[in-house]
């Protein structure tokens, strides 16, 4: 087979960019109980104790706990509660991950092979006018022997109108991956080769994508969100400069072959 590509070509680089610490959504620690209850009315929080005061909802004594055991009580909640998110499928365990990668502080960023697995089939299973893969990979099949500069340049315009992939089907609702990552912060799309022959060709896809595994100021105010306790729970343990537990990122890469006979 005769490779076509000298080097790979970037076909599309999102307005968000990679290791984006500046985001809204990766402050931590930043708000002091005041800022929680009057700034965002966030007073019912668990079921369980007061994270302002750290005494139990349901004891008659009102000794705080020790802090490590309020940590303790609220990422178990946190986890419980997230399994009305992820309870079917091959993912559901990854938003458990991701908490206690929370959990452990360390801000380093995550990712796995399992996430990368849900990333590929993301961009597979996406169909229609609005999906960049489905636009990228027409143009593959139908011009492989044709690929000059003019025909990249205008297909790299086409993905710019189309929709970054995004876990928000109907099945991310309960397979865990709309509660992990749904919208994508960032992502990269590179044509790393192609190669034909007279009869077929095969041309290589390299997705790279990053989330944050983090809320901001958006997210809690947002009325859906914040009925769910889930979301008051994390917000607390992230945004409260008690907890300040780190937010991180999340990384995906998916590589796919695009051929056709």
């Amino acid at each position: 087979m005769m490779e076509m590509l000298s080097s790979p070509i970037e076909l599309f680089s999102s307005r968000n960019k990679r290791d984006d610490y500046r985001a809204d959504d990766m402050f931590c620690g930043d708000l002091t109980t005041e800022d929680c209850i009057k700034k965002y009315n966030l007073r019912d929080i668990s079921v369980h104790l007061n994270p302002y005061t750290r005494q139990r909802i349901s004891a008659l004594a009102n000794t705080p706990l020790p802090k490590d055991e309020v940590n303790r009580i609220l990422f178990n909640e946190f986890r419980e509660l997230s399994k009305l998110y992820a309870f079917y499928g091959p993912y559901k365990e990854i938003i458990i991950r991701l908490i206690d990668h929370m959990q452990e502080n360390s801000g380093r960023p995550y990712e796995s092979s399992l996430l990368n697995s849900a990333f590929r089939e993301l961009i597979l299973d996406e169909q229609g006018e609005k999906s960049m893969y489905q636009a990228i990979k027409k143009e593959l099949v139908d011009n492989f022997r044709d690929l000059n500069r003019q025909r990249i340049n205008s297909l790299k315009g086409e993905i710019m109108d189309r929709r970054m992939p995004m876990f928000a089907r109907k099945i991310d609702a309960f397979n865990g991956m709309g509660i992990s990552i749904h919208q994508i912060h960032s992502v990269n799309i590179t044509l790393e080769s192609v190669k034909i022959s007279a009869q077929r060709f095969n041309a290589i896809l390299k997705f790279r994508a990053q989330d944050h595994f983090g809320l901001d100021e958006r997210d809690i105010i947002h009325p859906f969100y914040k009925q769910f306790r889930i979301f008051r729970i994390w917000f607390i343990l992230q945004r409260h400069r008690d907890y300040a537990f780190k937010p991180f990122l999340t990384n995906m890469d998916a590589t796919i072959h695009v051929n056709e006979q």
